[in-house]
């Protein structure tokens, strides 16, 4: 969302829509890391084995479970980046 979208609304919907587009970003990056993986996986497996039926099922269930496991990695981050910039953001006390 860019910063005149923002005007004339209020935060509570202004993060909401952050929110679901920062979902939406991570879902569509991992697609797009998915083919990549993919076409790599294949291409290196074949290289190493000359079959390409074995390179086609290395190269299927390698990103598969990949991919996945990015998932899940990336929204890992997210999650540590957004406790870091609350920390950052919350008064000292003391």
């Amino acid at each position: 969302m860019h910063f005149h979208d923002h005007l004339g609304r209020d935060k509570a919907d202004v993060a909401g829509d952050e929110a679901l587009y920062g979902r939406r970003v991570t879902v569509l990056k991992t697609a797009s890391y998915a083919v990549m993986h993919l076409v790599v996986a294949i291409g290196v497996a074949y290289a190493l084995t000359g079959n390409w039926r074995v390179a086609l099922a290395i190269g299927l269930i390698e990103p598969a479970v990949q991919t996945v496991a990015y998932f899940f990695h990336d929204r890992g981050w997210n999650r540590y980046l957004a406790q870091r910039a609350r920390r950052k953001a919350a008064p000292v006390e003391g």
